[in-house]
Protein backbone atom coordinates (compact mmCIF):
# COMPACT_ATOMS: atom_id res chain seq x y z
CA UNK A 1 0.00 0.00 0.00
CA UNK A 2 1.51 3.36 -0.96
CA UNK A 3 2.28 5.69 2.15
CA UNK A 4 3.00 9.34 2.02
CA UNK A 5 4.82 11.72 4.20
CA UNK A 6 6.08 15.96 4.22
CA UNK A 7 9.31 16.36 3.21
CA UNK A 8 11.18 18.04 6.08
CA UNK A 9 12.68 21.10 3.95
CA UNK A 10 9.22 23.36 5.04
CA UNK A 11 9.35 24.96 8.27
CA UNK A 12 5.96 25.60 9.38
CA UNK A 13 3.62 27.80 11.59
CA UNK A 14 0.62 27.59 12.91
CA UNK A 15 -1.92 30.81 13.39
CA UNK A 16 -5.50 30.77 13.88
CA UNK A 17 -5.63 26.90 13.36
CA UNK A 18 -3.88 26.85 9.49
CA UNK A 19 -0.45 26.40 8.77
CA UNK A 20 1.84 28.37 6.60
CA UNK A 21 4.73 26.60 5.19
CA UNK A 22 8.22 28.06 4.23
CA UNK A 23 10.08 25.63 1.46
CA UNK A 24 13.81 26.17 2.88
CA UNK A 25 15.37 24.81 -0.39
CA UNK A 26 12.90 26.61 -3.39
CA UNK A 27 12.68 30.05 -1.09
CA UNK A 28 8.33 28.99 -1.36
CA UNK A 29 5.44 29.46 0.77
CA UNK A 30 2.31 28.03 1.14
CA UNK A 31 -0.87 28.57 3.52
CA UNK A 32 -2.94 26.23 4.11
CA UNK A 33 -6.61 26.17 4.80
CA UNK A 34 -8.07 24.49 8.30
CA UNK A 35 -8.43 20.94 6.32
CA UNK A 36 -5.52 21.57 4.39
CA UNK A 37 -3.76 21.97 7.74
CA UNK A 38 -5.35 18.69 9.47
CA UNK A 39 -4.07 16.82 6.63
CA UNK A 40 -0.64 18.29 6.88
CA UNK A 41 -0.34 17.24 10.36
CA UNK A 42 -1.61 13.75 9.58
CA UNK A 43 1.54 13.73 6.92
CA UNK A 44 3.62 14.12 10.09
CA UNK A 45 3.87 10.47 10.14
CA UNK A 46 3.42 7.48 6.80
CA UNK A 47 -0.32 7.17 6.36
CA UNK A 48 -1.95 6.09 3.11
CA UNK A 49 -4.37 8.00 1.54
CA UNK A 50 -7.50 5.54 2.78
CA UNK A 51 -6.36 6.39 6.56
CA UNK A 52 -6.32 9.92 5.61
CA UNK A 53 -10.03 10.01 3.86
CA UNK A 54 -11.27 8.13 7.22
CA UNK A 55 -9.66 10.57 9.63
CA UNK A 56 -11.51 13.05 7.41
CA UNK A 57 -14.75 10.95 7.41
CA UNK A 58 -14.34 11.00 11.07
CA UNK A 59 -13.53 14.56 11.70
CA UNK A 60 -15.82 16.24 9.25
CA UNK A 61 -19.33 15.85 7.83
CA UNK A 62 -18.00 14.98 3.98
CA UNK A 63 -19.23 12.95 1.12
CA UNK A 64 -16.92 9.77 0.67
CA UNK A 65 -16.57 9.89 -3.08
CA UNK A 66 -16.10 13.66 -2.68
CA UNK A 67 -13.67 13.10 0.21
CA UNK A 68 -11.42 10.59 -2.04
CA UNK A 69 -11.33 12.39 -4.92
CA UNK A 70 -10.06 15.35 -3.45
CA UNK A 71 -7.49 13.73 -1.28
CA UNK A 72 -6.03 11.97 -4.14
CA UNK A 73 -5.63 15.19 -6.28
CA UNK A 74 -4.39 16.66 -3.01
CA UNK A 75 -1.66 14.09 -2.73
CA UNK A 76 -0.91 13.78 -6.33
CA UNK A 77 -0.36 17.93 -6.25
CA UNK A 78 1.92 17.81 -3.27
CA UNK A 79 3.91 15.25 -4.66
CA UNK A 80 4.38 17.29 -7.98
CA UNK A 81 5.49 20.11 -6.11
CA UNK A 82 7.63 17.62 -4.00
CA UNK A 83 5.93 18.52 -1.12
CA UNK A 84 4.96 15.19 0.52
CA UNK A 85 6.96 11.66 -0.82
CA UNK A 86 4.97 8.44 -1.74
CA UNK A 87 6.55 5.38 -1.91
CA UNK A 88 4.93 1.74 -1.54
CA UNK A 89 5.26 0.43 2.51
CA UNK A 90 6.86 3.69 3.78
Amino acid sequence: MKKFRKKYCYQSETIDGEVFLIDMEAGKYFAMNQTASFIWMLLEMPISADEIIQQLINRYEVDESKCIDSINHLLEKMCRMKMIVAQDDL
